[in-house]
């Protein structure tokens, strides 16, 4: 997570539950997987 500032948390029936870090104050809530692009960490 130390290069993006969203982490999954959790993955329930095509949703997933991320954490945002990038502003003052971390966020938390759910997003249809469908929504994401996801990539390999280097």
């Amino acid at each position: 997570m130390r290069h993006d500032p969203v982490a999954i948390l959790e993955r329930r029936d095509g949703w997933v539950r991320a954490l945002y870090r990038g502003g003052a104050k971390p966020v938390t809530g759910w997003l249809p997987e469908a929504d994401l692009a996801l990539a390999a960490a280097p």
